[in-house]
């Protein structure tokens, strides 16, 4: 070391002797190298990207059984508010979903489902369940006159997510109830209902809504009726 200037010799010579001098310098025990702390990087980038997907498919799941949760209430509820008409006797068209007539096999099912916003052929409602100012779904609702049983209709429910229907630009949406269970996506939901429900309803206050009844669920064509039918 000879020929450098005397400082230079002192840090060398403490930097040879820093091991042996607890206390001064730096050891190898005062904390992790960079290979280390690249590890632990490496450890904990691989630990997240094994339990995210797990998150967004519990997270997704959960989003999507609420949703269909709150559609079924609104789909009975829905059918909830008729019935108290029938049984009122409130038969006021303002009132209750489009009557429709003609349709193949006198079945709700085979009522297609919604165009857009604008479809007027069935109810239409859109509904913001959170009070937020930003609509949620869109209600579908119709009768479908039976044919020789008057005062007597099935009743079709289904609801959708707003945008399935606002945002549709093909033909009128699928009927089937969206599918539901384990999904890191939004499945079906924007394209099918969330919630769908048939249901018969009938002027029930009538004295023919027993005979009615009986047209209405017999298959044979030549049902045993009370007298009072005839």
């Amino acid at each position: 070391m000879k020929g450098k200037p005397a400082y230079q010799r002192l840090f060398i010579q403490l930097w040879l002797q820093r091991d042996l001098k607890p206390g001064q310098g730096f050891s190898g025990e005062e904390g992790l190298t960079l290979i280390e702390c690249i590890m632990a990087i490496v450890v904990i980038g691989l630990t997240g990207a094994a339990i995210a997907p797990m998150m967004l498919v519990s997270v997704a799941t959960r989003v999507q059984s609420q949703k269909t949760e709150q559609a079924l209430e609104l789909a009975q509820s829905e059918i909830d508010s008729v019935r108290v008409l029938f049984e009122q006797g409130e038969v006021t068209p303002a009132l209750l979903p489009p009557v429709l007539t003609g349709v193949a096999g006198d079945r709700a099912p085979n009522v297609a489902g919604p165009i857009s916003l604008a479809d007027t052929a069935t109810r239409i409602q859109e509904v913001d369940v959170n009070n937020d100012t930003t609509q949620d779904f869109v209600v579908q609702s119709f009768l479908v006159a039976k044919t020789g049983a008057a005062d007597t209709y099935e009743m079709g429910v289904r609801v959708y997510e707003h945008r399935a229907v606002a945002d549709n630009s093909g033909g009128a949406l699928a009927t089937d109830e969206a599918r539901v269970g384990m999904t890191g996506s939004e499945g079906d939901r924007t394209e099918k209902p969330l919630s769908v429900v048939y249901t018969n309803v009938a002027l029930t206050e009538q004295s023919e809504s027993l005979c009615n009844l009986i047209d209405y669920t017999d298959t044979t064509g030549t049902p045993d009726k009370p007298p009072a039918c005839n």
